[in-house]
């Protein structure tokens, strides 16, 4: 997976649980600006970071990767008030 693509999975899931690019930004020690800019694929992400993305977004690494990814939009978790 390309790091476009990794980037829409990330901010479709991040939409879909509620949560802001500052909050997440917030939940793993990264400004705004550098969570949209690995959501357009401009950065590679490294792997801490993925782990703390999908530790936030509460998803596994290898669930962002799964052909059916898109089923975690469904789950209807919210973690706006975890954070």
């Amino acid at each position: 997976m390309n790091t476009v693509e990794m980037g829409q999975r990330i901010r479709t899931i991040r939409r879909a649980r509620g949560i802001t690019q500052t909050q997440l930004g917030a939940c793993i020690g990264r400004h705004q600006s550098t969570i949209m800019t690995m959501e357009h694929g401009r950065i590679a992400i490294s792997p801490a970071h993925l782990g703390a993305i999908c530790a936030a977004l509460d998803v596994t690494v290898r669930q962002l990767g799964s052909a059916d990814w898109r089923r975690l939009c469904d789950r209807g978790v919210s973690l706006g008030a975890a954070l």
